[in-house]
């Protein structure tokens, strides 16, 4: 679930995905 919470931030800072957004960032 966190990670979720911490996808969308990035997606809204990045891109409208958070799925992608996370995996760059991972």
């Amino acid at each position: 679930m966190v990670s979720t919470r911490r996808s969308s931030s990035s997606a809204k800072l990045s891109t409208p995905s958070p799925v992608p957004s996370s995996k760059h960032l991972k």
